[in-house]
């Protein structure tokens, strides 16, 4: 038998485990001290436990938490709730409704608005023209500077390539 399972010690510890079984782990226990000091530990948390006695409680807790939740309060909402969300429906409707109007008034039937220029974009580009860097703007995938490849090699490196 190689090792002991670990189910088999605790329930051998528990004194559940069918005879057969029982002694088949008890003669690998007397050859096996990794075995043995495992199942010494498991009956030692077993007998802990077993006189542990936890404190229950004095009343039945089931029965007042049954009986508070079959209770139900009369719910009683006051008159204005009724009011505040009329209201508020209402106020949302004069909000589109006005957005909608001011929207149409912006641009008269048969007139579409025209696009912002880009003038960060034109201003970037003629910044890079003006300062001579637009290799750095030629990034490739990799994350590297196309620029880069287009450098003419020194001929130290030249000479170590070869």
């Amino acid at each position: 038998m190689k090792h002991a399972r670990r189910l088999d010690l605790i329930r051998l510890a528990a004194d559940e485990l069918p005879e057969q079984d029982r002694a088949e782990v008890e003669r690998h226990l007397a050859t096996c001290p990794a075995c043995r000091s495992l199942y010494e530990q498991q009956a030692a948390t077993w007998q802990m436990l077993g006189e542990w006695a936890p404190e229950t409680a004095h009343s039945d807790l089931l029965a007042q938490i049954d009986r508070k939740l079959s209770e139900r309060p009369a719910a009683r909402l006051p008159f204005w709730s009724g009011v505040q969300r009329v209201s508020r429906i209402a106020a949302a409707i004069v909000v589109g409704v006005g957005a909608g109007y001011a929207a149409t008034r912006a641009w008269p039937p048969g007139q579409t608005p025209q696009p912002a220029p880009a003038t960060a974009e034109v201003n970037e580009l003629a910044a890079t023209e003006q300062l001579g860097v637009e290799y750095l703007a030629n990034e490739s995938p990799a994350g590297l500077f196309a620029a880069l490849d287009e450098l003419p090699m020194t001929s130290d490196f030249q000479e170590d390539q070869s």
